[in-house]
């Protein structure tokens, strides 16, 4: 992004709504997924047993 912008290919206003923003959106709510994915993973069984023992 940085060459285009220098060499004047690319505004850098187009730079930032056609990369920036797209890249750090992305980041930001795939790593919430995957994050939850992660973090279920580990106390899913806990989980379970909470709600098996509820029913009880």
């Amino acid at each position: 992004m940085f060459y285009p912008n220098l060499t004047g290919e690319l505004r850098l206003l187009d730079g930032i709504l056609t990369f920036f923003v797209p890249a750090f959106l992305g980041n930001v709510f795939g790593g919430t997924v995957v994050f939850s994915l992660i973090t279920w993973g580990q106390v899913r069984q806990e989980v379970m047993n909470a709600c098996k023992a509820a029913t009880r």
